[in-house]
Protein backbone atom coordinates (compact mmCIF):
# COMPACT_ATOMS: atom_id res chain seq x y z
CA UNK A 1 0.00 0.00 0.00
CA UNK A 2 1.27 3.47 -0.88
CA UNK A 3 2.24 5.64 2.08
CA UNK A 4 1.33 9.32 2.52
CA UNK A 5 2.90 11.74 4.99
CA UNK A 6 0.60 14.68 5.79
CA UNK A 7 2.34 17.72 7.33
CA UNK A 8 0.51 20.24 9.55
CA UNK A 9 2.50 22.92 11.38
CA UNK A 10 0.02 22.99 14.28
CA UNK A 11 -2.11 20.62 16.35
CA UNK A 12 -3.70 18.41 13.62
CA UNK A 13 -7.13 18.43 15.27
CA UNK A 14 -7.32 22.23 14.98
CA UNK A 15 -8.22 22.04 11.28
CA UNK A 16 -11.14 19.84 10.15
CA UNK A 17 -9.78 20.02 6.59
CA UNK A 18 -6.70 18.05 7.67
CA UNK A 19 -8.97 15.37 9.15
CA UNK A 20 -11.31 14.83 6.21
CA UNK A 21 -8.51 14.95 3.62
CA UNK A 22 -6.57 12.36 5.66
CA UNK A 23 -9.72 10.22 6.01
CA UNK A 24 -10.27 10.36 2.24
CA UNK A 25 -6.66 9.41 1.55
CA UNK A 26 -6.92 6.67 4.18
CA UNK A 27 -9.48 4.81 2.07
CA UNK A 28 -6.73 3.66 -0.30
CA UNK A 29 -3.41 4.69 1.30
CA UNK A 30 -1.53 4.32 4.56
CA UNK A 31 -1.64 7.85 6.03
CA UNK A 32 0.53 9.38 8.76
CA UNK A 33 -0.22 12.93 9.91
CA UNK A 34 2.78 14.70 11.44
CA UNK A 35 1.81 17.78 13.43
CA UNK A 36 3.17 20.02 16.15
CA UNK A 37 2.08 19.64 19.75
CA UNK A 38 0.47 22.77 21.20
CA UNK A 39 2.39 24.46 24.02
CA UNK A 40 1.39 22.87 27.34
CA UNK A 41 -0.92 20.35 25.66
CA UNK A 42 -1.29 16.85 27.07
CA UNK A 43 -2.34 14.97 23.93
CA UNK A 44 -0.65 11.70 23.05
CA UNK A 45 2.52 12.02 20.97
CA UNK A 46 1.34 9.04 18.91
CA UNK A 47 -2.26 8.17 18.14
CA UNK A 48 -3.89 5.58 15.88
CA UNK A 49 -7.27 6.41 14.37
CA UNK A 50 -9.59 4.58 12.04
CA UNK A 51 -8.23 5.89 8.73
CA UNK A 52 -4.85 7.36 9.73
CA UNK A 53 -2.28 7.79 12.49
CA UNK A 54 -1.03 10.99 14.13
CA UNK A 55 2.45 11.87 15.38
CA UNK A 56 2.74 15.08 17.44
CA UNK A 57 6.18 16.65 17.71
CA UNK A 58 7.02 18.68 20.80
CA UNK A 59 7.79 22.27 19.88
CA UNK A 60 11.19 22.80 21.42
CA UNK A 61 11.76 26.51 20.98
CA UNK A 62 15.07 27.05 19.24
CA UNK A 63 17.11 30.20 19.03
CA UNK A 64 18.19 31.97 15.89
CA UNK A 65 17.04 31.71 12.31
CA UNK A 66 20.50 31.14 10.88
CA UNK A 67 19.89 27.52 9.89
CA UNK A 68 16.70 28.38 8.01
CA UNK A 69 18.39 31.21 6.12
CA UNK A 70 21.39 29.02 5.25
CA UNK A 71 19.07 26.32 3.90
CA UNK A 72 17.18 28.92 1.86
CA UNK A 73 20.47 30.29 0.54
CA UNK A 74 21.67 26.82 -0.50
CA UNK A 75 18.46 26.23 -2.43
CA UNK A 76 18.10 29.56 -4.17
CA UNK A 77 21.41 31.47 -4.22
CA UNK A 78 24.77 30.82 -5.90
CA UNK A 79 27.38 29.64 -3.42
CA UNK A 80 29.48 32.79 -3.92
CA UNK A 81 26.66 34.82 -2.37
CA UNK A 82 26.74 32.80 0.86
CA UNK A 83 29.73 34.77 2.20
CA UNK A 84 28.18 38.27 1.98
CA UNK A 85 24.84 36.89 3.15
CA UNK A 86 26.56 35.31 6.14
CA UNK A 87 28.34 38.55 7.00
CA UNK A 88 25.07 40.46 6.69
CA UNK A 89 23.35 37.99 9.03
CA UNK A 90 26.17 38.24 11.60
CA UNK A 91 25.57 41.99 11.71
CA UNK A 92 21.78 41.70 11.71
CA UNK A 93 21.53 38.97 14.38
CA UNK A 94 22.54 41.06 17.45
CA UNK A 95 20.36 43.94 16.23
CA UNK A 96 17.39 41.59 15.85
CA UNK A 97 18.07 40.06 19.26
CA UNK A 98 18.15 43.48 20.94
CA UNK A 99 14.97 44.55 19.17
CA UNK A 100 13.26 41.36 20.34
CA UNK A 101 14.15 42.05 23.99
CA UNK A 102 13.01 45.68 23.76
CA UNK A 103 9.71 44.78 22.07
CA UNK A 104 8.97 42.02 24.59
CA UNK A 105 9.59 44.44 27.47
CA UNK A 106 7.31 47.05 25.92
CA UNK A 107 4.61 44.46 25.23
CA UNK A 108 4.77 43.24 28.84
CA UNK A 109 4.45 46.84 30.06
CA UNK A 110 1.48 47.54 27.79
CA UNK A 111 -0.25 44.32 28.85
CA UNK A 112 0.18 45.17 32.54
CA UNK A 113 -1.12 48.71 32.03
CA UNK A 114 -4.12 47.54 30.01
CA UNK A 115 -5.14 45.18 32.81
CA UNK A 116 -5.22 48.12 35.26
CA UNK A 117 -7.10 50.58 33.04
CA UNK A 118 -10.59 49.65 31.81
CA UNK A 119 -11.48 51.48 28.60
CA UNK A 120 -13.67 50.61 25.66
CA UNK A 121 -11.62 50.32 22.49
CA UNK A 122 -12.47 49.26 18.99
CA UNK A 123 -10.19 46.74 17.31
CA UNK A 124 -8.94 49.58 15.09
CA UNK A 125 -7.67 51.37 18.20
CA UNK A 126 -5.93 48.20 19.41
CA UNK A 127 -4.22 47.81 16.03
CA UNK A 128 -3.15 51.45 16.17
CA UNK A 129 -1.53 50.89 19.58
CA UNK A 130 0.24 47.72 18.39
CA UNK A 131 1.58 49.55 15.32
CA UNK A 132 2.95 52.31 17.52
CA UNK A 133 5.17 49.81 19.36
CA UNK A 134 6.01 47.85 16.21
CA UNK A 135 5.51 50.43 13.45
CA UNK A 136 7.48 48.57 10.78
CA UNK A 137 6.18 45.08 11.57
CA UNK A 138 9.62 43.69 12.46
CA UNK A 139 8.28 41.69 15.40
CA UNK A 140 5.47 40.17 13.31
CA UNK A 141 7.93 39.24 10.56
CA UNK A 142 10.48 37.80 13.01
CA UNK A 143 7.82 35.67 14.75
CA UNK A 144 6.61 34.21 11.47
CA UNK A 145 10.17 33.42 10.33
CA UNK A 146 10.76 31.77 13.69
CA UNK A 147 7.62 29.65 13.24
CA UNK A 148 8.80 28.60 9.77
CA UNK A 149 12.22 27.73 11.13
CA UNK A 150 10.91 25.58 14.00
CA UNK A 151 8.37 23.75 11.83
CA UNK A 152 10.79 23.14 8.94
CA UNK A 153 13.64 21.89 11.10
CA UNK A 154 11.41 19.63 13.23
CA UNK A 155 9.74 18.00 10.21
CA UNK A 156 13.10 17.58 8.49
CA UNK A 157 14.60 15.91 11.57
CA UNK A 158 11.58 13.61 11.92
CA UNK A 159 12.07 12.25 8.39
CA UNK A 160 14.95 10.16 9.76
CA UNK A 161 12.53 8.43 12.15
CA UNK A 162 9.85 7.48 9.62
CA UNK A 163 11.23 4.01 8.97
CA UNK A 164 9.82 3.94 5.43
CA UNK A 165 9.95 5.87 2.16
CA UNK A 166 6.70 7.79 1.55
CA UNK A 167 5.07 7.79 -1.87
CA UNK A 168 3.60 11.24 -1.29
CA UNK A 169 4.18 14.15 1.05
CA UNK A 170 1.03 16.24 1.48
CA UNK A 171 1.65 19.79 2.78
CA UNK A 172 -1.04 21.83 4.50
CA UNK A 173 -0.28 25.54 4.06
CA UNK A 174 2.92 27.37 3.25
CA UNK A 175 4.54 26.82 6.66
CA UNK A 176 4.96 23.11 5.80
CA UNK A 177 5.93 23.47 2.14
CA UNK A 178 9.64 24.12 2.73
CA UNK A 179 9.80 20.90 4.76
CA UNK A 180 7.90 19.16 1.97
CA UNK A 181 10.49 20.27 -0.61
CA UNK A 182 13.29 18.95 1.62
CA UNK A 183 11.39 15.66 1.99
CA UNK A 184 10.93 15.34 -1.76
CA UNK A 185 14.67 15.84 -2.27
CA UNK A 186 15.42 13.23 0.41
CA UNK A 187 12.99 10.52 -0.73
CA UNK A 188 12.34 11.30 -4.39
CA UNK A 189 8.60 11.15 -3.68
CA UNK A 190 5.68 13.18 -5.06
CA UNK A 191 4.87 16.51 -3.36
CA UNK A 192 1.28 17.75 -2.93
CA UNK A 193 0.47 21.27 -1.72
CA UNK A 194 -2.87 22.25 -0.17
CA UNK A 195 -2.98 26.04 0.36
CA UNK A 196 -5.73 26.79 2.88
CA UNK A 197 -5.23 30.55 2.41
CA UNK A 198 -3.19 33.09 0.48
CA UNK A 199 -0.44 33.15 3.09
CA UNK A 200 1.22 36.43 2.13
CA UNK A 201 -2.06 38.33 2.60
CA UNK A 202 -3.50 36.39 5.54
CA UNK A 203 -2.39 39.05 8.02
CA UNK A 204 -4.09 42.32 7.01
CA UNK A 205 -1.63 44.36 9.11
CA UNK A 206 1.50 42.78 7.60
CA UNK A 207 4.06 45.27 6.19
CA UNK A 208 4.94 45.33 2.51
CA UNK A 209 8.22 43.43 2.92
CA UNK A 210 6.38 40.64 4.82
CA UNK A 211 3.96 40.25 1.90
CA UNK A 212 6.77 40.42 -0.68
CA UNK A 213 8.94 37.87 1.11
CA UNK A 214 6.24 35.22 1.53
CA UNK A 215 5.00 35.69 -2.05
CA UNK A 216 8.61 35.24 -3.20
CA UNK A 217 8.99 32.13 -1.02
CA UNK A 218 5.71 30.54 -2.12
CA UNK A 219 6.45 31.26 -5.77
CA UNK A 220 9.71 29.34 -5.59
CA UNK A 221 8.56 26.47 -3.39
CA UNK A 222 5.34 25.80 -5.32
CA UNK A 223 7.39 25.09 -8.47
CA UNK A 224 8.78 21.99 -6.71
CA UNK A 225 5.28 20.50 -6.24
CA UNK A 226 3.77 17.77 -8.39
CA UNK A 227 0.22 18.99 -7.71
CA UNK A 228 -1.17 22.06 -5.94
CA UNK A 229 -4.69 23.05 -4.99
CA UNK A 230 -6.53 25.49 -2.74
CA UNK A 231 -9.95 26.03 -1.20
CA UNK A 232 -11.83 27.71 -4.07
CA UNK A 233 -11.56 28.50 -7.77
CA UNK A 234 -11.07 32.24 -7.22
CA UNK A 235 -7.92 31.81 -5.14
CA UNK A 236 -6.72 29.07 -7.50
CA UNK A 237 -7.00 31.53 -10.39
CA UNK A 238 -5.06 34.14 -8.41
CA UNK A 239 -2.31 31.61 -7.63
CA UNK A 240 -2.06 30.64 -11.29
CA UNK A 241 -1.84 34.28 -12.33
CA UNK A 242 0.79 35.14 -9.69
CA UNK A 243 2.94 32.00 -9.78
CA UNK A 244 2.45 30.69 -13.36
CA UNK A 245 1.65 27.14 -12.18
CA UNK A 246 -1.44 24.96 -12.49
CA UNK A 247 -3.50 25.08 -9.27
CA UNK A 248 -6.69 23.12 -8.66
CA UNK A 249 -9.66 23.85 -6.41
CA UNK A 250 -10.92 21.56 -3.62
CA UNK A 251 -13.71 23.17 -1.53
CA UNK A 252 -14.25 22.12 2.07
CA UNK A 253 -16.59 19.14 2.40
CA UNK A 254 -16.27 17.68 5.90
CA UNK A 255 -18.35 14.55 6.68
CA UNK A 256 -21.79 15.07 8.21
CA UNK A 257 -22.76 13.81 11.70
CA UNK A 258 -26.48 14.15 12.37
CA UNK A 259 -26.19 13.07 16.03
CA UNK A 260 -23.75 15.87 16.92
CA UNK A 261 -25.84 18.41 15.01
CA UNK A 262 -28.88 17.84 17.25
CA UNK A 263 -26.87 18.53 20.42
CA UNK A 264 -25.98 22.08 19.33
CA UNK A 265 -29.51 23.33 18.67
CA UNK A 266 -30.87 23.60 22.21
CA UNK A 267 -28.76 26.59 23.35
CA UNK A 268 -29.45 28.68 20.25
CA UNK A 269 -33.18 27.83 20.28
CA UNK A 270 -33.47 28.91 23.91
CA UNK A 271 -31.74 32.27 23.37
CA UNK A 272 -33.35 32.98 19.99
CA UNK A 273 -36.89 32.33 21.24
CA UNK A 274 -38.30 32.01 17.74
CA UNK A 275 -36.14 34.71 16.10
CA UNK A 276 -34.02 34.12 12.98
CA UNK A 277 -30.59 32.93 14.11
CA UNK A 278 -27.48 34.50 12.52
CA UNK A 279 -24.11 33.01 13.44
CA UNK A 280 -20.48 34.13 13.20
CA UNK A 281 -18.19 31.23 14.09
CA UNK A 282 -14.40 31.43 14.15
CA UNK A 283 -11.50 33.27 15.72
CA UNK A 284 -12.02 36.86 16.83
CA UNK A 285 -9.37 38.81 14.91
CA UNK A 286 -8.72 42.07 13.09
CA UNK A 287 -10.27 42.79 9.69
CA UNK A 288 -12.88 40.03 9.87
CA UNK A 289 -15.78 42.48 9.81
CA UNK A 290 -16.91 41.67 13.35
CA UNK A 291 -17.08 45.26 14.57
CA UNK A 292 -18.92 46.32 11.39
CA UNK A 293 -21.39 43.47 11.88
CA UNK A 294 -22.12 44.43 15.49
CA UNK A 295 -22.41 48.12 14.62
CA UNK A 296 -24.86 47.31 11.82
CA UNK A 297 -26.95 45.14 14.15
CA UNK A 298 -28.30 48.22 15.94
CA UNK A 299 -30.42 48.78 12.81
CA UNK A 300 -31.82 45.24 12.88
CA UNK A 301 -35.22 44.54 14.48
CA UNK A 302 -34.12 42.61 17.58
CA UNK A 303 -37.58 41.05 17.98
CA UNK A 304 -37.19 39.23 14.66
CA UNK A 305 -33.50 38.32 14.42
CA UNK A 306 -30.53 37.76 16.73
CA UNK A 307 -26.80 37.46 16.21
CA UNK A 308 -24.60 34.79 17.78
CA UNK A 309 -20.81 35.08 17.86
CA UNK A 310 -18.85 31.96 18.80
CA UNK A 311 -15.09 31.62 19.18
CA UNK A 312 -12.20 31.34 21.66
CA UNK A 313 -11.69 34.20 24.09
CA UNK A 314 -9.08 36.87 23.39
CA UNK A 315 -8.70 40.65 23.47
CA UNK A 316 -10.66 41.10 20.24
CA UNK A 317 -13.58 39.13 21.68
CA UNK A 318 -13.52 41.36 24.78
CA UNK A 319 -13.59 44.44 22.54
CA UNK A 320 -16.51 43.03 20.55
CA UNK A 321 -18.43 42.34 23.77
CA UNK A 322 -17.75 45.87 25.03
CA UNK A 323 -18.95 47.28 21.70
CA UNK A 324 -22.20 45.27 21.81
CA UNK A 325 -22.73 46.35 25.42
CA UNK A 326 -22.20 50.04 24.60
CA UNK A 327 -24.86 49.76 21.86
CA UNK A 328 -27.32 48.10 24.25
CA UNK A 329 -27.33 44.88 22.24
CA UNK A 330 -25.42 42.48 24.53
CA UNK A 331 -27.61 39.55 25.60
CA UNK A 332 -30.60 41.24 23.96
CA UNK A 333 -30.12 40.59 20.26
CA UNK A 334 -26.36 39.89 20.23
CA UNK A 335 -25.04 36.88 22.14
CA UNK A 336 -21.52 35.55 22.66
CA UNK A 337 -21.20 31.77 22.84
CA UNK A 338 -18.47 29.57 24.24
CA UNK A 339 -16.22 27.90 21.63
CA UNK A 340 -16.72 24.29 20.61
CA UNK A 341 -14.16 21.65 19.73
CA UNK A 342 -12.98 21.32 16.14
CA UNK A 343 -15.04 18.22 15.41
CA UNK A 344 -18.18 20.09 16.53
CA UNK A 345 -17.69 23.17 14.29
CA UNK A 346 -19.93 22.02 11.45
CA UNK A 347 -22.72 20.54 13.62
CA UNK A 348 -22.65 23.77 15.66
CA UNK A 349 -23.04 25.86 12.51
CA UNK A 350 -26.09 23.82 11.50
CA UNK A 351 -27.94 25.11 14.59
CA UNK A 352 -28.18 28.59 12.98
CA UNK A 353 -30.41 29.74 10.13
CA UNK A 354 -27.76 31.98 8.50
CA UNK A 355 -23.97 31.68 8.76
Amino acid sequence: MQKVVVLAAHEPDLDPRVDWVACSLGESHSVDIIGLQDWGACKATSEKRDKYSITRLDQEKRTGLTQLLITLAKLYFPRLLLIPLGLLWIIALPVTFCLEIIIKCVQALVNNLSSLITIKLTSRAIRAVSRRFDPFGFWRFYNMLDHFYVATMMFNEHYNKLGYVPTYIHCNDLDTLFAGVLGKEKYGCKLIYDAHEYWAYADPDAPWYYVSFFKWLEQRLIKHTDASFTVNQFMAAEFEKEYSVKVGSLPNCAPWDANKAKLQEDELNSLADGRVRFLFQGNFAASRGIEELINAWKDVDGTKACLFLRGPGNEYKNVAKAMADSLGLLNESVFFLEPVTEDELIPAARAADVG
